[in-house]
This record gives C-alpha cells, structure tokens and sequence, in this order.
C-alpha cells in the first residue's frame, strides 16, 4: 500500500503602496516566512532590500515608469525555470498603446479623473517555477482601476494563463468578483479563487486575490493587516 506525502505551498500577495509613507513591519515579518510571496506597488527602497537579501529568489519588475515594482520572491526549496514581464497596455513600460492612449482621451474629454489611469503602465509577471520536483505557471500582477482599461487587461490575462495545467493566479486585481470580465477569465482559464468574500480593501471590496488550478488544493486562508490600505492574502495550497 502507497502512502502519498501532502506538501503545502503558502502564497501570500499584498499591496505594500503605503509603505512609501514608513517601513511596514507587516511586510517585513511576511518576508521571514518560507513562502512564495507576490508584492505590488514596491517602493524603491523596498525593491532595493529584496535584490541583495533574495538573489535568485527574487524577481523584480519596474513598473509605472520605474517609480514602483511587482516582485516575487521564491521559498528556498523553489526555483525559476522561466520569466518575464509582460507589458499589459504599453511599450517597454513606458509609452502607452494606442488602446490605452485612446481609453484616457475619451476619459479626459468627459472629465473623469481616472483618465490618468490610462498614461499609466501596468504590467504582469510571467514565471514557470519548480517547487519540490512540481512545476506550475505563475502569473502576478497589479491591473488598473479604471473598468474599461481593467477589462481589457483582465482578457489578455487568459492568453498568459493557458487553460491546462498547475497554475497560479496573484495580485491586486482591482475586480471583484461580482465583475462579469473577472468571472469570464476565471472560467475561461479554470481557475478557483481562494478564500471567502471578506473585503481586502476598505470594508466591502475584495479586489486581491490567489487563484490556482491544476493539482493544487486549498488548505489554508487568511487576511492579515498591515500598513498598507490593502490585507495580505495569505493562502495555502496543498498537493497530494
């Protein structure tokens, strides 16, 4: 009789956008757990820290001009086959595509202040990683506010997830799931999102999220609080 080993993979992804206002301990206890940990709207001297304290674990991507970054950083028993950025709505992050370009003039022209939202470069990272002789697709981002520019950005997401597989779904998605292009992806890609409706942002929006699929089992969820305005999303997920 075969006996299976159950490994648990934690994965936690948080917005740290107000530590630019002071160092975040939440943050800094976060990165002292052996987890596969997703980091949106990095300040610069954050970004700093983690190149010299992760190496090969971690992975940056300079986004919103070079201002602000998304990272990942590896648990030690995982590793990187593969990674990129993905630039969602614009050139080498720092020209707009003439879809975003013309989402902010049409938002400008009727005086919505979220026109700069479309100016701004959004990004994704792509990663293939191997934990524990598994290997699974991890796509990480931080999309826009903006509905129709969030939209569009959540559709080119299908194409980076694949529709087979292990994969995993971090990051600030600025959706909730009660939105129709959200819940079309999730389908679409056969992705599950962990955890429960309990808000994340403020007191009613649950707008980040772990989504996984494939061979990975929820075992685990948790928000924490920290500095920022947003909960870490913590989670674990167990393969048999």
């Amino acid at each position: 009789m075969r006996i299976g080993f159950v490994h648990r993979l934690a994965v936690t992804t948080y917005n740290t956008y107000r530590e630019r206002a002071g160092r975040d301990e939440a943050l800094d206890t976060l990165l002292r757990e052996e987890a596969l940990i997703c980091l949106q709207e990095l300040s610069v001297v954050r970004k700093r820290e983690l190149r010299e304290r992760f190496g090969d674990r971690g992975f940056l991507s300079r986004v919103m001009f070079g201002w602000e970054s998304l990272a990942v950083v590896l648990p030690q028993d995982a590793s990187f086959v593969a990674r990129r950025t993905f630039q969602l709505n614009s050139y080498f992050g720092w020209i707009p595509t003439g879809w975003s370009l013309k989402r902010a003039r049409m938002l400008r022209r009727e005086e919505r202040r979220a026109w700069r939202d479309g100016l701004t470069p959004r990004a994704a990272q792509v990663c293939h990683i191997v934990w524990r002789g598994r290997e699974f697709r991890l796509v990480h981002t931080h999309l826009p506010y903006e509905a129709g520019l969030r939209d569009r950005c959540l559709s080119t997401l299908a194409g980076l997830l694949g529709t087979s597989g292990n994969a995993v779904l971090c990051g600030d998605l600025n959706a909730t799931t009660s939105d129709v292009h959200l819940a079309d992806l999730m389908l679409e890609t056969e992705l599950r999102p962990a955890g429960d409706e309990a808000p994340t942002l403020g007191r009613r929006r649950r707008i980040d999220f772990v989504a996984y699929r494939g061979g990975f089992r929820e075992a685990g969820y948790a928000l924490r609080e920290g500095r920022s305005d947003h909960r870490a999303v913590g989670v674990e997920l167990e393969v048999v």
